[in-house]
């Protein structure tokens, strides 16, 4: 089962105090201690039962972990003075007579370095508290459950960092869960573990649906307020069984039109258990094959010419029905009626099949139509298959496989022989022609599709297949079938995340202010004077062998001034990664662009080739030995394979 996966977070920050020297005409050094600058927060406080202030109300604080003296708040207003600037505080809001729920808010203090300075935040919410409660039941001995425990988090005031958290409670005597929230809140939704002993193992499962995922137990605003039992059921793992292949031994009889046996037709199965073509037993008039069944199997039969008769295509799928039978279905039939589907026993000694034929009318213009196609690509190559009724050719230009949206970068250098002058690129995005290997089998009868070139990386794509002709006669058939699908990444066992391969790059054309690119494509050198711009962080397509990957920004350095900062970043979330696909092509900052392409960048010091980026991370100078700009990060991030690291990580301004 899943866990929640922890973050590590900044610990403390710490405020210096200073000292100055003063030179007297005395030539006596007298030491003073300089005033340290410091915070005034003011606020103030609601009680949403009245929309007024509280009648009472009592304001204490932390920052680190050590507790202030409570203060009291006049008519609701507050002021907390003699705060270290540019710190994470927590606020604590109290009634003295139950009058609210307590109320704790986390924010952080302005960023100061001289005298006092104020910050009002804005007014925090408090609400009486309201109770409910409800049972949970094992649904099949209807006795209490008793072990779980029930959290939740406040949904009011999300301005802040964090947010209260409530905790459910059991009563022994009422056999009920009671849980204590902030009444005019809005109403929390409450979750408890199905692991109640963190073992490693669920202790109960769901009974019914109530908005849940697997491994938790959900009471929603509903459940709350009309008190509502809910079941469970005691948990009983899954004993797995490995899948493993089924051998069947087939006895297949081939029968054309009027029932006769026919002999010379070439059977065979070609999948991913099986490449195997039948031999025919000429004691049993029957074509007999050894093969392998997970769940189901197809048996092509193409089209046969004997004696000058020609014998249209035809397949038989068989699938596992239950553990003694199988489901055989001809895709076509001698009188395509009880005959098409039936059902066989499964028996070791063999299993007889009978497949159809029919012999075709040579005098009609043409016998070529479609039996059967592929309900999508293959997703490991793929690869697309059509099967026709007899054998086929195919015609130059009906079928083509169009990626989506490539870009085309043409440079005014690469060739004398395009229409972009040196100086200038051009960068736009179309839909690209690509290579295909098309390949005829099973007596030209198959027709396979794919890719000539592996697809390593994520694209849309769509596959359109016009025509093919009837080999004998010449005669098209129109298909006019079109195939969207969209490829995934794939990666090498070897390949791994690097938190290295990150680059933070302002895009400003220049890194450690030099130019990256120092003449255009017509060889005129470039005049950058900018050595700024707004910083994104990238990160290589191996990003997506992570589950997990979250940044938090705690330090920046900026032009050699060192402050403390705070955002986080979640960049794979469940493997979904949640940044913008970027193309990066390398050109100089006097280049024209013609047409442009959305998502691209041109002026970063990345190689050409796609990128994920979060942008605009800061507003920063290049890094250089004689002006720092950095970012430090914390991350945490999950492999695929279930591995863990975390860190700190500084990146340089490119």
């Amino acid at each position: 089962m899943e866990r929640n996966f922890l973050l590590p977070l900044l610990a403390s920050l710490f405020l210096t105090a200073c000292i100055e020297v003063k030179d007297d005409s005395d030539d006596n050094t007298t030491i003073e201690p300089a005033i340290t600058p410091t915070v005034t927060l003011t606020g103030s406080i609601i009680d949403l039962s009245t929309n007024q202030a509280p009648a009472s109300a009592l304001v204490s604080y932390k920052i680190g972990s050590q507790w202030s003296d409570s203060v009291e708040a006049n008519s609701g207003e507050y002021s907390l003075e003699g705060l270290a600037g540019n710190s994470d505080i927590t606020i604590l809001i109290e009634s003295t007579s139950d009058e609210f729920m307590p109320r704790t808010i986390s924010t952080r203090t302005y960023y100061t370095d001289e005298g006092i300075n104020y910050q009002n935040l804005q007014p925090i919410n408090v609400s009486p508290a309201i109770t409910y409660s409800f049972s949970v039941l094992d649904v099949e001995t209807k006795t209490a459950i008793t072990d779980l425990k029930f959290t939740a988090r406040s949904l009011n005031n999300t301005s802040y960092y964090f947010q209260d958290d409530y905790e459910s409670s059991y009563n022994q005597t009422t056999n009920t869960y009671s849980v204590t929230i902030p009444k005019y809140f809005s109403t929390p939704i409450f979750y408890a573990d199905l692991d109640t002993d963190g073992d490693g193992d669920y202790n109960y499962q769901l009974y019914d649906n109530y908005y849940n995922s697997l491994d938790r137990l959900t009471i929603s605003e509903t459940n709350l307020k009309n008190a509502e039992t809910v079941y469970l059921k005691k948990y009983i793992p899954a004993v797995a069984v490995a899948l493993e292949p089924q051998e069947l031994k087939l006895r297949i009889t081939v029968l054309d039109q009027n029932l006769n046996r026919v002999e010379g037709a070439s059977l065979s199965i070609l999948d991913k258990l099986n490449n195997v073509n039948a031999i025919y037993n000429n004691e049993l008039g029957q074509y007999t094959m050894d093969v392998n069944i997970l769940n189901n199997l197809r048996i092509n039969l193409p089209s046969f010419e004997i004696d000058d008769k020609l014998y249209m295509s035809n397949f038989v799928e068989i699938t596992l029905d239950s553990e003694d039978t199988l489901k055989v279905y001809n895709n076509n039939s001698a009188h395509y009626s009880n005959d098409r589907e039936y059902k066989v026993d499964i028996n070791e000694s063999g299993i007889d099949i009978v497949m159809y034929t029919k012999e075709l009318n040579p005098n009609v213009d043409t016998n070529l139509s479609l039996i059967a196609f592929s309900q999508q690509v293959d997703p490991d190559d793929y690869s697309y298959k059509l099967f026709f009724s007899v054998p086929v050719e195919l015609i130059e230009n009906e079928i083509h496989l169009y990626e989506r949206n490539k870009l085309r970068v043409i440079k005014g250098n690469a060739s004398n022989d395009d229409l972009i002058l040196s100086g200038t690129t051009l960068i736009g995005r179309r839909d690209i022609d690509t290579e295909l290997t098309m390949e005829l089998s099973l007596n030209d009868t198959m027709l396979t599709i794919r890719p000539t070139n592996p697809i390593l990386d994520k694209n849309n794509y769509y596959l359109t297949i016009d025509k093919v002709k009837e080999k004998s006669s010449g005669l098209e058939l129109n298909i006019a079938k079109s195939i969207n699908f969209t490829s995934k990444y794939k990666f090498a066992d070897t390949d791994l995340f690097d938190i290295n391969s990150l680059v933070l790059d302002n895009n400003n054309f220049k890194t450690n202010n030099q130019n990256i690119v120092e003449t255009n494509t017509a060889n005129q050198t470039t005049n950058n004077y900018s050595n700024h711009g707004l910083a994104s962080l990238y990160y290589p397509k191996e990003v997506h062998l992570l589950k997990e990957f979250t940044l938090i920004k705690s330090v920046l350095t900026k032009d050699g001034n060192v402050s403390f900062d705070y955002d986080i970043y979640t960049v794979v979330n469940n493997g979904q990664v949640n940044f913008q696909q970027y193309d990066a092509v390398s050109l100089a900052s006097n280049e024209i662009i013609m047409g442009g392409a959305s998502y691209s960048v041109t002026g970063t010091t990345l190689t050409d080739g796609k990128y994920w980026a979060t942008n605009y991370v800061e507003y920063m100078n290049d890094n250089t030995d004689s002006d720092v700009n950095t970012i430090s990060f914390e991350y945490s991030y999950e492999t695929l394979k279930g591995e863990i690291h975390t860190g700190t990580i500084t990146l340089p301004v490119k």
